[in-house]
Order: C-alpha cells, then structure tokens, then sequence
C-alpha cells in the first residue's frame, strides 16, 4: 500500500508539473517558486508542523526542475521571506486578518493572502532576470475569484508601478506556498 501511495504523489506531482510548465510555455514566460529547502527541519507549532511534514514539497520541486529542464523554460527559485506578509504595491509589512486569509496594508492593498504572496514571488523572480518582459500580471484585468471569493485584481497595476509593461491577458506561472 505504501508504494501505492508513494506512486500516486509522485505521479500527481508530475502531471502538475507538466500542466504548469505548458501554461509557462504558451505564454513565453518563466516558472518562479519559493526557495523551500530545509522547510521540514524547520520548527513551529505542532499542528503546523504536521501539515508542512506531509506536504510533498522536494518531490514537486524535482518533479518541476525535471519538467522544466526537459522544456526548455527557466524555473526560478526565490527567498521565500515575508512573500505573503509583504504588499506588493508598497514594499511594508501588512497584516494578515480573519486567520491569515486577508491580507492588509495601511496603503490600503487588500488581496487573498496567496495570491499577495503569488504576486511578490513574481516580483522576486523578475528581480533575477534581464529580460523583465517576461514577468507579468497574473489575470486578465477584472476581479480575481479566490476561495469562493471575488478580489479586485491588482497584479497588473502592481506590475507595471515596478516598471514592467505586461501583456494583456497572459498569467504568470508561480507556485504559492507561504
């Protein structure tokens, strides 16, 4: 049973891998995740702990590196510090509301708090690479359903206020983990 479930991750793994490295192709774009190395020897709360220890982080992100490599797109690893506690629009330190859904700050940003950190890892990842163009924002103008939940779509505004033009309509490829 257990290299049934081992089997199962792994191939779950990859088939996401390949969903989001096709995604990054058509839109000529790059692959940016959060740095998580040594998560698990990380210490916190308890029950915390236990979620982060069953997550397959190392088998996606090989899974991702192998994908990406074998496809030709750029994959780009960044500091995951503060990515869903920093705004976006400001650079500060916000809060985070209602258990750490909402993400709050005194410039008045308001966003899901992954999808602030989805935001400032696209930002990171642009940060490491010449060609700034191929970082942009992450949907259509509009809101932005998160969690059930329509949020005023901020990315490319945020996008373009750090310098970068972004093409109508194309996502950004980025995994959020927070």
């Amino acid at each position: 049973m257990k290299n049934y479930e081992s089997n199962f991750v792994k191939t779950r793994c990859y088939q996401v891998a390949h969903k989001i490295v096709k995604l990054a192709k058509q839109y000529n774009s790059v692959v940016a995740i959060e740095d998580l190395t040594g998560l698990k020897n990380a210490r916190g709360h308890r029950k915390s702990d236990r979620r982060t220890k069953r997550m397959p982080y190392c088998t996606f992100r090989v899974a991702l590196e192998s994908v990406c490599k074998r496809e030709g797109v750029p994959l780009i690893a960044v500091d995951p510090y503060h990515t869903s506690q920093s705004c976006p629009n400001c650079g500060r330190l916000g809060k985070r509301k209602q258990k750490g859904v909402i993400f709050e700050c005194e410039c008045g940003y308001r966003a899901n708090a992954d999808r602030v950190a989805s935001l400032n890892i696209a930002l990171r990842a642009s940060e490491t690479i010449h060609n700034s163009k191929r970082i942009f924002a992450q949907s259509p103008k509009g809101n932005v359903p998160v969690n059930g939940h329509d949020w005023r779509d901020w990315g490319s505004e945020i996008m373009s206020s750090h310098g970068y033009s972004p093409p109508e309509r194309k996502p950004t490829t980025s995994i959020v983990g927070s």
